[in-house]
């Protein structure tokens, strides 16, 4: 009877180790963009059966209050119309300072002319503001381009709602919306300014639900402040 105990107890710790392999194994490694969100994993096939997380999924918001309030710095201006620089924000698993290897995360980053900070500190008239455009998983030959991308237009002045990324070392969007643009531009730094917003989104349906409680940039900073 002992010898039974005994036999069962090995069998139960050589279970428990092995799948403590399997749950070292499947731990995510860095994959994903510099979006702090909710991340989605696909599985991908490979030697050693791990999960690649491969694409964030934004959180919306209902309005602009909450969107500043997620924000570290709020600003006004223009993109301007330079190429955009194109690099990998997925990182090495190993070393969060190295791209990593195996997946691959195309970001553009845009110059902004800042005209007004509407929130946060500031103290340069340009920043440069990364753009999530695709992502290539690992194993896969295929670049995926995200239906959030949205190519910055030039000719008009934008809200930028943006957090930073020391790793990267640039700013991106804190969401989904993450830029209003001026309907109307007679007066955008004037106190009476009579400016109206229209939401720039690339998602459907987003425009209809996000409200914006300001009809002048005025109006905006008393808001966000």
């Amino acid at each position: 009877m002992k010898k039974i105990i005994l036999l069962f107890l090995v069998i139960s710790i050589a279970v428990s180790a092995f799948s403590g392999c399997v749950a070292v194994n499947q731990v995510p490694t860095s994959g994903t963009e510099a979006y702090p969100s909710a991340s989605a994993s696909i599985q991908e096939p490979s030697d050693t059966d791990h999960t690649e997380i491969i694409e964030s999924e934004f959180p919306t918001y209902a309005d602009v209050e909450a969107l500043a309030a997620d924000s570290v710095l709020v600003v006004t201006g223009q993109y301007g119309d330079e190429d955009p620089d194109v690099v990998n924000t997925a990182k090495d698993a190993e070393n969060p300072l190295v791209e990593s290897r195996d997946v691959y995360a195309e970001c553009h980053v845009f110059t902004f002319h800042v005209q007004e900070v509407l929130k946060g500190n500031c103290s340069v008239d340009e920043i440069r503001v990364g753009l999530s455009y695709g992502i290539r998983p690992a194993g896969s030959s295929e670049l995926a381009v995200k239906d959030t991308y949205l190519e910055p237009t030039t000719d008009d002045h934008k809200i930028l709602f943006l957090l930073y990324s020391e790793s990267d070392g640039f700013y991106y969007p804190t969401s989904q919306p993450y830029q209003l643009c001026f309907a109307q531009t007679a007066d955008l730094s004037g106190t009476n300014g009579s400016s109206t917003f229209e939401l720039d989104t690339a998602i459907d349906g987003l425009s209809e639900t996000f409200v914006v409680k300001a009809d002048s940039i005025s109006e905006l900073r008393e808001l966000i402040g």
